[in-house]
């Protein structure tokens, strides 16, 4: 995380958005092979990998909500983007449970790597 945003003055911020959606739906797919051939460093070394990319990700929408808005307009965008994360991590992990329980961790994983391609779309 620290690095993140050394990488996101570095790169284009639209190519980094894409590369981490493309990195992190990539690594859904390893933890499921990973996962399926019972694999606990490869497991570990996913979610690594996922983590890191969501870190970069973070920083990149953030560094890209000044160049879209202008300055008066930062602090409602800042709210209302922070208040969406939380309402998506509260409906995203209860979904999350409920794919787990109902349709299994494969099914699970395989939705999530889905909503990386979609964010890449």
């Amino acid at each position: 995380s620290p690095l993140s945003g050394p990488i996101v003055d570095r790169f284009d911020r639209r190519k980094l958005l894409l590369a981490m959606d493309l990195a992190r739906m990539l690594a859904v797919g390893a933890l499921i092979a990973s996962y399926l051939g019972g694999s606990l460093l490869g497991i570990y070394a996913c979610t690594i990998l996922m983590m890191t990319c969501s870190a970069v990700a973070f920083a990149t929408k953030n560094a890209v909500a000044p160049m879209l808005l202008d300055a008066s307009e930062l602090p409602a965008a800042n709210a209302i983007s922070g208040g969406a994360w939380s309402l998506m991590l509260a409906l995203g992990s209860a979904a999350g449970g409920y794919a787990t329980y109902h349709l299994g961790v494969v099914a699970s994983f395989a939705i999530d790597g889905a909503t990386f391609a979609l964010s890449a779309l």
